[in-house]
Parts: structure tokens; sequence; C-alpha cells
């Protein structure tokens, strides 16, 4: 799993926070238009990622840029959640810019949203985390303040492009926090407290990571299948 997990981080361990767009941003009545329009405000952030040292994105025009939103959409379309085909792509528009805005891989962000919600932006667990990345109202309001992001009250966590950032920058203060990707991953899903003194071995062992990755390598190779079918 390690192998894999080296092409899911991007980022150094000192990041900027950046402030929360509305996924309102990405919504046009057009389907490809909205695919288009989501690649073209990753084109935008190029500079941005340069700036704070993301790993820059290969791009060559709107349609290859595009390609990464499609296999988020064509990963959201085998949800539990029944989503329209247009919400299908307004969210697969949100999770690939946080992601890529966080150095994330979009799929492995999907993973995670997968596993804790079904793909439901407005899913409750059943101890009080909301959204897309289950993550709670009081901890994002803490995420938030640290991170000088404005927080826009426990309602927004069902808002996807909000829930995906503040849970991300939950995951990327955890990393910071125990020095370890996975000891983060479980951290998220069990609370810090709880990681206590866990091995990084320990942690890749854990049933949670297990699954997340899991999950993330079927999605990597379903869009690497997709990508091979469109070439033909």
């Amino acid at each position: 799993m390690s192998s894999r997990w080296t092409q899911v981080r991007r980022l150094p361990a000192r990041r900027e926070s950046s402030k929360i767009q509305s996924a309102d941003s990405t919504r046009n009545p057009a389907l490809r238009a909205a695919c288009i329009g989501a690649a073209a405000t990753l084109l935008a952030l190029s500079t941005w990622s340069h700036a704070t040292g993301a790993e820059p994105l290969p791009r060559n025009d709107a349609d290859s840029a595009a390609a990464p939103v499609a296999s988020v959409f064509n990963a959201l379309s085998h949800c539990q959640a029944r989503l329209s085909e247009s919400e299908r792509w307004r969210l697969a528009g949100s999770i690939h810019q946080e992601s890529r805005r966080h150095g994330y891989d979009p799929l492995f962000i999907m993973a995670m949203i997968q596993v804790e919600s079904g793909c439901s932006p407005t899913a409750q667990g059943n101890q009080g985390a909301v959204g897309l990345v289950q993550i709670k109202p009081s901890t994002a309001r803490a995420v938030a303040k640290d991170a000088g992001v404005p927080w826009h009250g426990s309602e927004a966590l069902k808002r996807p492009a909000e829930n995906v950032q503040l849970a991300l920058l939950y995951l990327a203060q955890l990393e910071e926090q125990f020095g370890d990707p996975y000891l983060a991953i479980v951290a998220f899903n069990r609370g810090p407290a709880r990681v206590g003194r866990m091995s990084p071995q320990r942690a890749r062992g854990a049933r949670y990571v297990k699954k997340i990755m899991a999950r993330y390598e079927d999605l990597t190779d379903e869009a690497a299948t997709e990508s091979a079918d469109d070439s033909l």
C-alpha cells in the first residue's frame, strides 16, 4: 500500500490555507459546460499550486484537464446515494478542485467519500459527523478557526465544497501532528486521542485504512480501464 500512498500525497509538510468557495459557483445547466468550467478553475489554480509547493498538474488544454473530473463523475455514478447527472457533475467539480488544491489524488478522496457517506452530501453519522467526508461540526469549526477560513455553521457541512475543504484541512493537520499519513487516516476515523502511541506499521493494518486503500485501488483501476477504452 505504501507505493500507492506515495501517489496520493502531493503537498510538502508546510501548507497554506485558502478561502472556501461555494459549490454554487460550479452550477451550470449544461453538463458539459459544468465539467469544462471546473477544469478552467483548476487551470487558474496552477499559479497558486506552484507558489505553495503543490506538484503542478499536467495540463495542455481544457479537455485534457477535464478528464480527471470525468473519472470522479464516473465514480460518483456507482455510489449508494442516488444523485442526478447534474448533481454528479457539480460534486465531481467540487471534489476534484478541493482535492488537488490540498494535494490529494481526487480518487483517493472519492474512496474516503464512498466509505464514509456513500456520496450523500447530507449524510448524518451516529457520532454527529456530517456530509460527504463525515466531519463533526465541532471539529470543522476548530479547523476553520485554525486555518483562518470562514465558518458558516454546521449546515454548511452539507455543502460539498465546504465539507470537502474542511475535511481535507483536518486530514492535513493530522498528518502534520502525527507525521505519518496512515496514522492521520486512523486519527480522522477514530479521533486523535484514540491513536495514542500507535505505530505507523499498525496503522497500515487498521481495518479502516485497508478499506479506504482497497477502494482507492479499485477506483484507480476503473479509471485506467475507462481511459484505455476512451483511447480506442
